[in-house]
């Protein structure tokens, strides 16, 4: 759950069921079960934490699962045995804790992969020139795609340019100044200045109408 909300450009929702799974532990309110937090029941939590595993990129109720193996599976050579996956999230939470292991096992459908897709698989090079230049965007506390991984990509291919949207969250199409950059790009293949930064069109607590405006991010 915690994963999915971390791809948010705010945590306001995040912060407040954090702050509310603590006191309902270990403040006055510890030892009763956690019925409703924002409106919603625990079982659309568990929804939520489901949709996060399975539709990671989508939204609720969109199965990508499909595409997402038919393309990770076709460009990775992975074994066969389960143990595998094993030592391989163990190594990835040492480097990656809480998360690394999730994403590893998501790739774990690719041991018993049985179509043929060696044919259709890239492995570079990647360094091109391409017919135009390529914009790219990355958000600096990305937490999905980290912003070296964006920076990197833009290397690869001569003349491309790379804006930063100096925010949290994955993906930033929606912020105003990104948008207008795209949109000056896709109509006129202009590209921003080297440089470029945008901020964040809202704050990383910004809140919302449902939530308890009383709530506050804590120090520590």
């Amino acid at each position: 759950f915690t994963l999915g909300e971390l791809y948010s450009n705010d945590y306001t929702f995040l912060g407040y069921f954090l702050d509310d799974l603590y006191r309902r532990n270990f403040g006055k309110a510890a030892g009763r079960p956690v019925r409703q937090l924002a409106g919603l029941t625990v079982a659309d939590l568990r929804q939520r934490a489901d949709d996060v595993i399975s539709a990671p990129y989508a939204a609720p109720g969109i199965n990508v699962g499909d595409p997402f193996l038919g393309v990770s599976c076709s460009d990775t050579r992975n074994p066969i045995g389960r143990l595998a996956w094993w030592q391989a999230g163990r190594r990835q939470d040492r480097s990656y804790p809480w998360f690394g292991s999730l994403w590893t096992w998501a790739s774990a459908p690719c041991g018993g992969w049985s179509a043929v897709t060696k044919e259709d698989s890239f492995f570079g090079p990647f360094e091109s020139t391409p017919a135009n230049p390529i914009l790219v965007v990355g958000n600096s506390h990305d937490p999905a795609t980290p912003v070296q991984g964006a920076r990197k990509f833009t290397t690869l291919f001569q003349g491309s340019r790379f804006l930063l949207m100096d925010g949290w969250g994955h993906g930033a199409i929606g912020n105003r100044c990104v948008t207008r950059q795209f949109d000056a790009y896709y109509s006129t293949g202009a590209l921003p200045p080297e440089g470029r930064v945008c901020d964040p069109d809202r704050g990383l607590y910004a809140g919302g109408g449902f939530f308890r405006q009383s709530w506050r991010p804590q120090a520590g």
